[in-house]
């Protein structure tokens, strides 16, 4: 009995160690942008395939050319992941990312009504673009707070993950991108990611789609 309980009040103690949460914030954060970078080029290759990232108009496109039965389109961005399954992607493990609002790792199954389901996505996506908007575009972002422009700062220690996309760039020249008191994603020279008026918008709405959580 004294055994156990030393080893639940050790256990306690290092999830309480401050070093092991900064550990474990930098972990989680190296997966999003290491699985982020592997979708960069699933993004640019439907591109080239389809003319723009997936969207509503790809969706009976990819559903035709595949024969997939996957719901491809929709309010959150998992659908529009599914895309990319349809596509050619057997891993939703690349779609992950930890998530305060109910994140959950992956099945695997990627059968019609399991694909990607409720809290196996963490990514937010910036919705109606395609490669040809410059410069770099942001098209991915972790983790964001469902509704609204903003990301959660705890997660990722202050920091967001962001995959900036453009046909011959590394998507990740720079560094996690710092966050205000607010949540919102800055830029380096501290204007806003998410500003309508950065030219990669070209003037259109901010639609970002965020993932879908179990209720």
């Amino acid at each position: 009995m004294w055994v156990v309980g030393l080893l639940v009040i050790l256990l306690f103690g290092l999830t309480m160690n401050p070093l092991v949460s900064d550990q474990r914030k930098t972990a989680d954060r190296i997966q999003a942008i290491a699985n982020m970078r592997s979708l960069s080029c699933a993004f640019l290759e439907f591109d080239q395939e389809f003319g723009s990232y997936p969207d509503d108009e790809t969706a009976p496109i990819v559903a035709d050319a595949t024969g997939s039965e996957l719901i491809l389109t929709g309010p959150h961005s998992n659908p529009y992941f599914r895309q990319l399954i349809a596509f050619g992607i057997q891993s939703e493990s690349i779609f992950y990312s930890v998530h305060p609002e109910g994140s959950r790792k992956p099945d695997h199954i990627v059968t019609p009504g399991n694909a990607l389901a409720p809290g196996e996505v963490g990514l937010s996506y910036v919705y109606g673009h395609n490669s040809s908007h410059d410069p770099r575009l942001p098209l991915l972002i972790a983790p964001m707070k469902s509704g609204t422009h903003l990301a959660w700062r705890k997660p990722f220690d202050g920091t967001a993950a962001v995959l900036l996309i453009s046909r011959g760039r590394d998507p990740f020249e720079n560094p996690p991108f710092d966050l205000n008191r607010r949540g919102e994603i800055l830029l380096a020279d501290g204007s806003l990611l998410l500003d309508p008026s950065q030219p990669y918008f070209h003037g259109k709405p901010i639609n970002i789609r965020h993932p879908e959580f179990a209720d």
